[in-house]
């Protein structure tokens, strides 16, 4: 047995033996080095979870607390105390409820026991004007406290340092960092939401009973924050760490329950490989996001987006993927031959036999576009359309083929115009030959739905067998892309129908056999494409606090959600990321971010096969094959 696994092995008797008594607050407590002695509630599951990994043991932790800190003598530390502490935000009332829970009046109490600390000046000349608080001459300030969730974890090896790491980071906790890696490696997941107000001295109170209610209120509004910030980083370590053998110091793997996997654990839907930079110059030509990507058989299309080599600007390059030979070319036009411009958030749409449509997107912030491209994918050359009555110039629209594949129709919603103004209307397209004629889809006045309004940020896809096409994510923009609301959730998805040109909404089903949750979270900028069957994969984008890497199968047959699982490594944010599918493959590509601190960050493009039954079938195979299974069971 190794040092690390002896260490765990002593904290873990000391919190079974801390679960299985309450009366005891030294002995084996001391291995959970917190000041309070022990696990709080809400880190529980956490601590339990964490601990359960042969990689990780927790040593110290604690799940965000409110407090009253009477400042040291010499300093604010040492020599200081606290006058008050809650775990779990405070109840209004000033009687102490019977479930534990801290009250208002608590608060106010302990405060008023801040006198029997108070230090008089040893001048007795007479009444004096109060001095300002000092710690020198006895006036020592109460401080109204909310600290954020930390938890130290040590950890068996660098490699799982450091994914603990990502996880954390991955998660919005970016105050998250390596406590030592000297002697031990501790990593200490920390929250970055903080209080810290004088209110008192021993003396006198600094701010009226109003003003600290006030206070209380907002330290509630985080700790709830905090609560759901501990949430986050369980969910995301279960995804990314849970089932996942860690590496040693030497690279190999750390065998769970004696090697063998657990039972009823199924087999991972999804195996993804890193496609290469074969036939590029440079690997940065596929460090993009906002690109347009789509598949025509046997080729991966990328066109534009924002990144490249060099210093990161919005792109011209078009980036040919040779499924079958596994290899780049870059093909794009020179400076004086037809071709769109550079640009972002345009979308490329299939355009048979062989061809694909490009629209819109902006050069800039404040220049959107309205033009439309034909793109030959065997011959890489662009011809432009001449478009009768095109739609306002957008980006960050959603737009997908509609009727039969034969048919190269289409319809496009939503999107950011110019001046920042998120759009709401809704128009088909219809292409014939070099020739584009746009119409404005008006929905009656009297729907009952009234349709998702101003959106941007969403896909679509079509159900040929409804005639409907369904919209997927998105934000309510309501005006402006400044005054965005909560983004779209997947539960019900708005579904406008070409018939009667209305909209109503479409109830989802789970599939209740994911541990990971059934249904996905409301998001933005995400991608989505559909299979061969008629199905729609959904992928990553943004849930509006953190980035997403999950995968997830829309069957429009039964309308029902399924997680297939989620991209390689925590650090893919997938957020602005493109995706197609292709010859029963998942592509993606492209995604990330930028900020001021930590610098642009891209994922690297991909793909993979997809394991669901179902996948690789036409509507007609998969009815055919059902019928067949309905006949063996029959027969029985």
């Amino acid at each position: 047995m190794d040092d690390f696994q002896a260490r765990k092995r002593r904290i873990m008797e000391g919190i079974s033996s801390l679960c299985s008594t309450d009366d005891d607050a030294h002995g084996e407590r001391k291995e959970d080095r917190s000041l309070k002695g022990s696990i709080d509630e809400d880190l529980r599951d956490t601590v339990d979870a964490v601990n359960a990994h042969p990689s990780f043991v927790t040593t110290s932790c604690c799940s965000g607390r409110i407090v009253l800190y009477l400042e040291g003598d010499a300093n604010r530390k040492k020599g200081g105390k606290l006058l008050f502490v809650s775990h779990s935000p405070i109840g209004v009332t000033e009687d102490s409820s019977g479930d534990g829970t801290e009250s208002f009046g608590s608060l106010t109490h302990a405060l008023k026991q801040r006198e029997a600390f108070y230090e008089a000046p040893k001048d007795d000349s007479g009444p004096q004007t109060p001095p300002l608080p000092s710690a020198a001459d006895g006036h020592r300030l109460i401080y109204f406290k909310l600290e954020p969730l930390i938890l130290h974890i040590e950890c068996h090896s660098l490699s799982a340092a450091k994914t603990l790491l990502d996880v954390a980071h991955h998660c919005g906790l970016k105050q998250s960092g390596a406590n030592s890696f000297a002697k031990r490696k501790v990593i200490a997941v920390r929250g970055a939401l903080r209080l810290d107000v004088p209110v008192a001295t021993c003396e006198h109170m600094l701010v009226t009973s109003e003003y600290l209610r006030q206070l209380v209120g907002i330290a509630n509004e985080k700790m709830e924050q905090n609560r759901a910030q501990i949430d986050r980083f369980l969910a995301t370590f279960r995804r990314v760490v849970g089932e996942k053998e860690l590496p040693d110091e030497d690279g190999e793997r750390r065998p769970r329950n004696g090697g063998k996997r657990a039972e009823g654990m199924d087999q991972p839907l999804l195996t993804w490989t890193h496609i290469g930079q074969q036939g590029l110059d440079d690997a940065s030509h596929l460090q993009l996001w906002g690109a347009a990507v789509a598949f025509a058989d046997p080729f991966l299309c990328v066109f534009g987006g924002f990144g490249g080599p060099g210093q990161l600007a919005r792109q011209r390059a078009l980036l040919i993927y040779d499924a079958r030979k596994g290899t780049w070319r870059n093909a794009t036009a020179a400076e004086n031959h037809a071709g769109p411009c550079a640009r972002v958030h345009a979308t490329f749409v299939p355009c048979p036999p062989h061809g694909l449509l490009l629209f819109g997107g902006r050069t800039s912030p404040s220049t959107p576009l309205n033009d439309l491209w034909l793109l030959d994918t065997r011959a890489a050359t662009w011809t432009p359309m001449i478009s009768s009555t095109p739609p306002p110039a957008r980006y960050r629209y959603a737009m997908c083929q509609v009727g039969s594949s034969g048919k190269n129709e289409y319809v496009l919603s939503g999107g950011v115009g110019s001046d920042g103004r998120v759009l709401g209307d809704v128009w088909r397209l219809r292409v014939d030959g070099t020739e584009a004629a746009w119409e404005e889809i008006v929905t009656p006045a009297d729907d009952e739905c009234g349709g998702p309004g101003a959106v941007h940020s969403h896909t679509l896809a079509f159900d040929e067998s409804t005639n409907r096409v369904m919209l997927f994510g998105g934000i309510d923009g309501y005006q402006s892309i400044r005054r965005c609301r909560q983004p779209f959730p997947l539960h019900t998805l708005p579904a406008l129908d070409l018939a009667t040109h209305t909209w109503a909404h479409t109830p989802t089903q789970a599939s209740g056999d994911q541990a990971t949750g059934s249904f996905p979270c409301g998001r933005f900028s995400h991608c989505s494409t559909v299979t061969r069957s008629g199905d729609v994969i959904v992928v990553g984008g943004c849930g509006g606090h953190s980035a997403l890497n999950d995968v997830w199968l829309y069957k429009v047959c039964g309308s029902s959600w399924h997680h297939l699982g989620h991209l390689p490594g925590a650090a893919n944010m997938c957020v602005r990321a493109s995706c197609a599918w292709g010859s029963n493959k998942l592509y993606v590509v492209g995604g990330g971010a930028v900020c001021f601190t930590f610098g642009s960050h891209f994922d690297g493009p991909l793909s993979c096969y997809v394991k669901f039954k179902g996948l690789g079938q036409t509507r007609a195979e998969r009815e055919k094959a059902e019928r067949k299974r309905l006949e063996r069971e029959e027969g029985k």
